[in-house]
């Protein structure tokens, strides 16, 4: 590819608006297999565990998920590094 070619991308590709992923969220009642079962949805592959005023209460991957049981309550799983402002 020719460098006007380039340039000319990479300026097109720098003037489009930026786009955010939207976050998979699940309920405390719901379970690991309802996680796992989204999960890959979004190239971030994560969903965020929210009360019922939809707050964040934290972050789960597939590894974090792995090593419950399929019907294993998400909110009973405790991580607690999740910060919020």
């Amino acid at each position: 590819m020719n460098l006007e070619k380039m340039l000319e991308i990479v300026k097109y590709v720098k003037s489009r608006s930026v786009r955010f992923d939207t976050p998979l969220t699940v309920k405390r009642e719901e379970y690991v297999r309802d996680a796992l079962s989204i999960i890959h949805k979004r190239a971030h592959k994560c969903v965020i565990l929210v009360d019922d005023a939809q707050r964040p209460l934290s972050i789960f991957t597939p590894s974090d998920l792995e090593r419950f049981e399929q019907f294993t309550p998400l909110g009973s799983i405790e991580k607690s590094f999740l910060i919020t402002s």
